[in-house]
């Protein structure tokens, strides 16, 4: 499963994996595009499964582990790779409702998938690989990356302590 896979770093992990024989999931908000996504892994013979997903909605996340469990019993790989960049700027003049967003899709999303997905990557089944999306403004701050900067160093942090409360099980889990 790839967050975010109708354009961009996403999209191109999408084709990539369907190239090595993966069945990927897709997921974004914008059924056009990810249909077009999904249009370019069938020409390559590859194999694919669209999910409508809002990450604003999270309830929406809640439910995606239990369909992903009635259709596929498991999942090998979890990318988390969607993510808003929003305004750059001082923070004092960032928008509450922008800086908040920023930090709900960023993070609260992330941590919401996780909650829902980390039983899947952990069937006897699966293969247990999950990779967090970052940027290098998470550990090296720059001015006016506000709400971005921050939602990305959280992202590590919990990233980070899922992988410590994961040691002895397979799931393997990594931040790129």
């Amino acid at each position: 499963l790839i967050t975010g896979s109708s354009s961009g770093i996403g999209k191109e992990l999408a084709l990539q994996l369907s190239q090595k024989n993966f069945h990927v999931l897709l997921t974004g908000k914008d059924k056009n595009k990810l249909e077009k996504v999904q249009k370019e892994i069938k020409l390559q013979k590859g194999s694919s499964t669209i999910f409508i997903l809002n990450l604003k909605d999270h309830h929406e996340i809640d439910r995606l582990g239990y369909e992903i469990f009635k259709k596929f019993n498991k999942l090998d790989i979890l990318i988390l790779n969607a993510g808003i960049l929003g305004t750059l700027g001082p923070l004092h003049h960032q928008n509450v409702e922008e800086f908040e967003e920023v930090i709900n899709i960023n993070l609260i999303s992330n941590f919401r998938l996780i909650r829902a997905l980390d039983p899947l990557l952990k069937t006897e089944k699966s293969q247990g690989k999950a990779i967090v999306i970052s940027s290098g403004v998470a550990n090296n701050p720059r001015a006016y990356w506000g709400a971005y900067a921050i939602s990305k160093a959280a992202l590590e942090n919990m990233t980070k302590i899922w992988a410590l409360e994961n040691i002895k099980t397979n799931l393997k889990i990594n931040i790129i």
